[in-house]
């Protein structure tokens, strides 16, 4: 590492001339790397050297052997606080079951933006524009994360393009389906009947319901969202801070739900030591909270029995369409509610609540427009 200067003398004027060159040498090519240009001032020219020192460290570290598992595997570790755990979890899952298998062994050094083109590519001729999307995310903030490690100089996902999903019409029920369901004696006689309550007459996330804690109902009604509880069995934050909300109950529901408190109560005292004491709203017969998963099976057990014993056939989806999407499709078109009061109930934006139900917001479009034409032509 050194400064050289070197003098030219003018054939024409006779005039010397000083320029200095920065020079470095790299051990890994075992020669000195002189700078590109000559600079006037000596200063110049050390500026030059420490840029090329710079650069020189840099490719050393960009060279140095990591593997795309050691990374992944450090972004994990890393990013586990900044998800909900569900979303965390559901990560993982598709990092192991897509990508692992695919990039694990590979050099980051030696992973290109074509190889990640043609992965892509071939995932798309086999799986969901979701799935490949959730694929491109994963890669994206891996890669991003070898960026902040200075591993790699830039995310090479940055140039390659998520698939356009095609957004399809919503099966729900109607208000007179699922009036139909709820007055089934299974699922009356169900220990998840009033769950199911509160998942159709609330629109309710599952995990919302399950994760309710006693604390959460108040004698007049009242219940107040706090958090959820997700299938791996994680007490969690709620998915946006609008999911944190109160919803006012009826009467007959909040009677319901104090009837429930009370039987709970009393299996408690019969188990007494072997049963399990949680703040949990909704438990299990041994005091265990209620799984969403579970709570989901048992929907679907009750569905496919009402549809084999009755002749009313019901769509056959599941409790988040049923219940959750028939609640905002339910108030919004057919019981002309406003969009800012339902997504209030739902926990949502309005922008989500019209893009996730676009059905609703074209019929709702609909029914505005018809109104106003019978008024004028009245």
């Amino acid at each position: 590492m050194s400064i050289q200067i070197r003098e030219y003398t003018s054939r024409k004027t006779g005039k010397t001339t000083t320029k200095y060159y920065a020079v470095v040498f790299d051990a890994k090519q075992k020669k000195a790397i002189w700078s590109k240009q000559s600079y006037k001032t000596e200063r110049e020219a050390k500026r030059e050297e420490a840029r090329m020192l710079r650069d020189l460290e840099e490719n050393i570290r960009l060279s140095s052997k990591v593997t795309f598992l050691e990374v992944a595997k450090s972004w994990t570790d890393s990013s586990a606080e900044n998800y909900a755990n569900s979303t965390f979890q559901g990560y993982q899952w598709y990092l192991s079951r897509y990508l692992l298998p695919v990039f694990e062994d590979k050099y980051m050094d030696e992973i290109e933006p074509k190889h990640l083109q043609t992965y892509v590519n071939e995932l798309s001729k086999q799986y969901s524009a979701e799935t490949v999307n959730k694929n491109i995310n994963i890669l994206s903030n891996i890669f991003q994360h070898a960026v902040t490690l200075q591993l790699v100089r830039s995310n090479l996902m940055e140039g390659i393009k998520r698939k356009k999903v095609v957004v399809e019409k919503q099966t729900t029920w109607t208000a007179r389906q699922i009036q139909e369901f709820l007055g089934f004696d299974m699922v009356k006689e169900s220990p998840y009947y009033e769950l199911f309550l509160l998942s159709f007459l609330t629109g309710m996330r599952p995990s919302e319901v399950c994760g309710l804690s006693i604390n959460d109902f108040s004698d007049n009604g009242l219940l107040t969202l706090n958090r959820g509880y997700d299938r791996y069995g994680v007490v969690s934050d709620m998915k946006t801070v609008k999911s944190h909300r109160p919803i006012q109950l009826s009467n007959n529901i909040t009677k319901i739900l104090k009837n429930r408190i009370t039987s709970q109560r009393h299996q408690a005292e019969l188990l007494g030591e072997d049963y399990i004491q949680n703040d949990f709203l909704f438990k299990q017969e041994d005091g265990a909270p209620v799984n969403p998963n579970v709570y989901s099976k048992a929907f679907k057990r009750c569905l496919r029995a009402f549809n084999q014993q009755t002749e009313a056939k019901l769509p056959d989806i599941s409790l988040y369409s049923a219940a959750r999407h028939s609640f905002g499709t339910n108030l919004i078109v057919n019981e002309n509610i406003p969009t800012s009061i339902v997504s209030s109930i739902m926990g949502n934006s309005e922008r989500v609540l019209t893009e996730r139900y676009v059905h609703v917001a074209n019929s709702a479009q609909s029914v505005a427009i018809n109104l106003y034409t019978d008024r004028i032509f009245a």
